[in-house]
């Protein structure tokens, strides 16, 4: 999947995905797929190599303070040899129900986090209310 289309690399503009792949519940690959290739992390992998943080935010779309345990997103980026993007690069965050928020690279900043449970809670996040249903946010949320 080469998401550097011609048309695109002529305006400086690559696109990394990001996509949450479950393959169990116990182990959740985060898939990284940019111009060099795909690069598949586990959560234990990335426990094992990457600083945890405990990031604490006024939630917009919980609507209420939230704290989470979370990775740098470019400490994570950095881990899949994916951290040396082109300037003009989009990060695409494709989730397991479609969703695909997107953030610009110019735009990463150390505040920028992948987050992995509720704090106190393992693998586990709160679920979002909505108007039909609560949505899982799991198994990675990006803040």
């Amino acid at each position: 999947m080469n998401h550097c289309s011609p048309g695109l690399a002529a305006k400086g503009l690559c696109v990394l995905a990001l996509c949450v792949h479950p393959l169990s519940t116990l182990a959740q690959t985060l898939r990284i797929v940019g111009p060099g290739g795909t690069t598949e992390l586990t959560l234990e992998q990335m426990q094992s190599k990457l600083q945890s943080q405990i990031v604490e935010l006024e939630d917009p779309t919980y609507k209420k303070k939230k704290t989470f345990d979370a990775f740098r997103l470019r400490d994570v980026m950095k881990l899949a040899n994916a951290s040396s993007a082109p300037v003009n690069s989009v990060l695409i965050f494709k989730a397991t129900d479609g969703y695909m928020p997107h953030l610009a690279t110019k735009d990463l900043s150390d505040e920028a986090y992948l987050t992995y449970q509720d704090h106190g809670r393992r693998r586990a996040f709160e679920p979002i209310a909505s108007p039909s249903s609560a949505i899982d946010p799991g198994p990675y949320y990006d803040e």
